[in-house]
């Protein structure tokens, strides 16, 4: 027994895993939505380096912080989207923070409609990651969704209760 957990804990450790988790949530009074992302910095600087070309990147210490910001900002309204019905929710990007070790990146929409149903797309570094996946957490006045987005389900609908 000991050697089989030895080699399951040896995988785990050695084989690295991608995750990113997204917190949605809803005001219920006029449907605005407020998005946060959650990323390691090594996994973001891992697909910037090769989406951009930016061989020496550093997140924390950036030598050209404005190209950097507007990556960032590019990247994450290109890749987290809210759709009501087809169409697209607009997002405002707020602005990023580095906690230690994780990326966090804040966004919101304007106002919307009454709306119990939408979809949500995450492919945040689904680009580099063929084994990434993000966990979406929705928040809803005291109700809350939890959903898994992957390689083969990128995006999801959510039906919130009325």
């Amino acid at each position: 027994m000991f050697p089989y957990m030895f080699l399951v804990i040896f995988y785990f450790f050695l084989h690295p895993f991608h995750i990113g988790v997204c917190e949605v949530l809803i005001d219920a009074q006029d449907y605005s939505f407020e998005v946060s992302q959650k990323v390691f910095l090594d996994d973001i600087e891992s697909s910037f380096k090769e989406m951009y070309k930016w061989e020496n990147l550093d997140i924390v210490k950036p030598d050209n912080k404005a190209r950097l910001d507007s990556i960032i900002q590019h990247y994450f309204l290109e890749n987290i989207t809210l759709y009501n019905s087809d169409e697209a929710i607009p997002f405002s990007f707020l602005g990023y923070e580095i906690e230690k070790d994780i990326l966090w990146v804040y966004m919101e929409s304007k106002p919307q409609k009454n709306m119990n149903t939408f979809f949500i797309q995450n492919t945040v570094l689904m680009d580099i990651f063929s084994d990434q996946v993000n966990i979406i957490h929705c928040k809803k006045d005291n109700v809350s969704h939890s959903i898994k987005l992957e390689k083969d389900r990128k995006k999801s609908i959510l039906v919130l209760e009325k």
